[in-house]
């Protein structure tokens, strides 16, 4: 709704259906990941609300540069992992969750260049700038500014709390925040990569492994499938002499002589064929049963 751009998902989810064939949306669990192209947003109330908070217009309707990221849902819930992001010329990390009923419950944290403080940042960060003025500290000049902020309420109705931290003893030890806000930011933004690609790959392997059972399974059809002809064949080929021999009968003790000989053709021709179909069925399952283990070996079940 407030934001323009590309972005690619994965997604698994399961839940029950109410009798309204409705997804139960407070029972629904899954987890997957996104990633985007460069993104414009517009009139994001929570960036709007922060916006006017601490005074710095770049958040207002910024473009947030490419970002990925990864997700879990539990209890109807959509918790984000820590992701990094730069969005209007600062750099933020990103966690918490939000419900399928809008609210939110996350944590910002933002480092602000000094050159967006100053004069043009009033209110509480001017506020900040004011009583950092008095003791001789310039905030214009310090590299950068740790924000936090802590986003409550709903997505149309949100509730911004921001906190200011190492702005009021010295450019030092704001310099000092913003690097170890950095570090943070690069670490977060290096877990959710690993978080992403770890679950790329057990979808692949997954897959890859589906994809083995599935042409196992279709190997075991084809072996029992040339099995039942081969049985067929057995079948028609004793009943065809059997039939010969009962029509070169042309009295009746030699009727009961090829009657019998007739019986035990037949008799040794279904034994011929059952012996044909057990061996089938015992290596379509030993097929079967070998790709299934070569797939637990490629994908093995989670075990979390």
């Amino acid at each position: 709704r407030y934001a323009r751009g590309h972005f690619n998902s994965r997604l698994t989810l399961a839940g029950p259906l109410a009798t309204d064939m409705m997804p139960v949306f407070d029972k629904l669990t899954g987890q997957g990941s996104f990633q985007t192209g460069t993104i414009s947003v517009d009139s994001f109330p929570p960036l709007t609300k922060l916006a006017d908070a601490i005074h710095v217009e770049q958040l207002r309707n910024p473009a947030m540069q490419a970002l990925q990221g990864a997700f879990t849902i539990r209890d109807g819930r959509l918790y984000m992992k820590p992701f990094d992001v730069k969005i209007g010329g600062m750099a933020m990390t990103v966690s918490g969750s939000n419900g399928i009923d809008q609210t939110l419950d996350y944590t910002l944290a933002l480092a602000v260049p000094g050159s967006l403080l100053g004069s043009s940042a009033s209110q509480a960060i001017g506020a900040l700038a004011a009583s950092a003025g008095r003791a001789g500290i310039d905030l214009g000049s310090a590299a950068a500014v740790s924000v936090g902020v802590k986003v409550t309420g709903t997505v149309t109705n949100p509730t911004i709390r921001p906190s200011f931290a190492g702005t009021g003893n010295s450019v030092q030890a704001g310099v000092q925040e913003a690097v170890q806000q950095q570090v943070q930011t690069q670490v977060a933004g290096a877990k959710a990569k690993v978080d992403s690609a770890a679950l790329e790959a057990r979808r692949r392997a997954s897959a890859q492994a589906q994809q083995l059972v599935a042409q196992a399974e279709q190997q075991a059809a084809a072996i029992r499938a040339a099995a039942d002809s081969a049985a067929a064949k057995v079948r028609s080929a004793a009943d065809d002499q059997a039939k010969a021999l009962l029509a070169k009968a042309n009295n009746p003790a030699a009727q009961m002589v090829a009657q019998a000989g007739a019986d035990k053709l037949r008799s040794a021709a279904n034994s011929q064929a059952a012996n044909i179909l057990s061996q089938a069925n015992a290596h379509a399952d030993s097929v079967v049963a070998e790709a299934k283990r070569r797939a637990a070996a490629i994908a093995p079940p989670d075990s979390r």
